[in-house]
Parts: structure tokens; sequence; C-alpha cells
């Protein structure tokens, strides 16, 4: 969302200088926001750590990750009426749920961060 204000629209985001203070102010407003970016950025990066190779077809396919070196732990934990969450476990050993997390940051932040026109769209 940065980068695509940043080229498009810079006076949306011309309050902070680089993505990294753009990132604090969200984790700011919404502390949640730190476990979703943390998900995105292990999932995304999965092949940069050594000795390391996966194959996941889509993010419901992954039902469990642990990366020691990184500090970094999902579980999914469903039950067979389909209800259930994947858990993250941050280096500090505290556990947090994806869903509350998307939940707080999809229908809590971006509608109070994001330009009107943005959120008009989303809501269609």
């Amino acid at each position: 969302m940065y980068w695509f204000y940043k080229r498009n629209n810079p006076g949306v985001v011309s309050s902070w200088k680089a993505l990294r203070d753009f990132h604090s102010h969200l984790s700011g407003r919404e502390p949640r926001f730190r476990t979703i970016q943390s998900v995105a950025s292990v999932y995304k990066h999965l092949h940069l750590y050594k000795l390391s190779h996966y194959e996941i077809g889509s993010p419901g396919a992954l039902s469990g990750l642990r990366l020691a070196n990184a500090g970094f732990e999902a579980k999914a934990d469903w039950s067979e009426d389909g209800t259930g969450d994947v858990m993250v476990r941050r280096r500090n050993g505290t556990v947090a749920s994806l869903t509350q997390a998307l939940k707080a940051v999809v229908l809590s932040l971006w509608p109070s961060v994001l330009p009107p026109e943005t959120a008009t769209i989303m809501e269609r």
C-alpha cells in the first residue's frame, strides 16, 4: 500500500519518510498489524532459510510451520466442524490468533487508514 500511494498519490503517505515509519504508525494504531506483517514476511521469504524447501499450494494448505532460527511458529488448530484458527507464536513466546489479527486489521484499521474512495470500492 505504501509504495502504491508513494507512486500514484504521494500526499496519502507524505507523513512517513520510509516504509518502516509507516509500519510503525500502523502498529501504533493497531498492535495486531505486527502479527499480520510477520506472517506475511515469513511466508514470502520461506525459501531464504538455510537448508529449507517448502512447497505450499495455497495459504490454506499450510498447516504448520516452525522456523527455530527465526523464532517463528504458525500452527493450524481446526476442529472437525471446520472451526478453528491459525495460532502464531512470536519470538517473545506470546501466541496470537491470526483470525483475530486479520479481523482487527481488515475491518478496523484499513477503513480508518485508506482514503475514502478505496474503502468504498472494498465495500461493494
